[in-house]
């Protein structure tokens, strides 16, 4: 009878695990872009959605992560090797197989494309923030009331300078 943890049913549930969180990050990339175009077109409502529809994506890789922890302490204890010690190179050596090295692969590139979008957005909604914060800034030193209370509590005339003064 055949060993229910065999390395080459743990083998194959890692190849299939890791496939389905890479598919989970291929979906993650492409809300990301999706993100990028809103971010420009300045739509705060798609902009929440998009966000909600990451935030659900990356809440599902997080059970994946877990499956795939335990899966490699099953290979570390068949091993004989601690789980930190086991990468993706490693499975690629213990099974001769290149399946996992173009996994590997494509985790790197896929994640370190994530990353320059993510940055690039991050940079967007900051500079969106600055020019909201100039624009609000200088809509309130225009509107300001032209007076004030002082310390006796009696209305004080302020002198106004500001954009739209009148040349005498």
């Amino acid at each position: 009878m055949d060993d229910p943890n065999s390395l080459e049913e743990i083998k194959d549930d890692l190849v299939k695990l890791l496939n389905d969180e890479l598919n989970l990050y291929k979906k993650i990339l492409e809300l990301s872009k999706e993100k990028t175009k809103i971010i420009l077109e300045n739509n705060l409502e798609k902009l929440k959605d998009i966000d909600s529809r990451i935030n659900e994506e990356i809440e599902k890789i997080y059970p994946l992560e877990e499956t795939r922890e335990k899966i490699i302490s099953k290979i570390g204890e068949k091993q004989r090797l601690p789980s930190s010690q086991i990468n993706l190179s490693f499975l690629s050596s213990l099974w001769g197989e290149t399946s996992f090295k173009k996994l590997q692969e494509e985790f790197a590139s896929l994640l370190g494309e994530l990353k320059e979008i993510n940055q690039r957005n991050n940079l967007l909604i900051k500079q969106a923030q600055s020019v909201l914060s100039f624009i609000s800034g200088s809509l309130y030193s225009i509107m300001e009331l032209p007076f004030s209370y002082n310390d006796d509590g009696k209305i004080e005339i302020k002198q106004r300078g500001g954009y739209f003064e009148k040349e005498v």
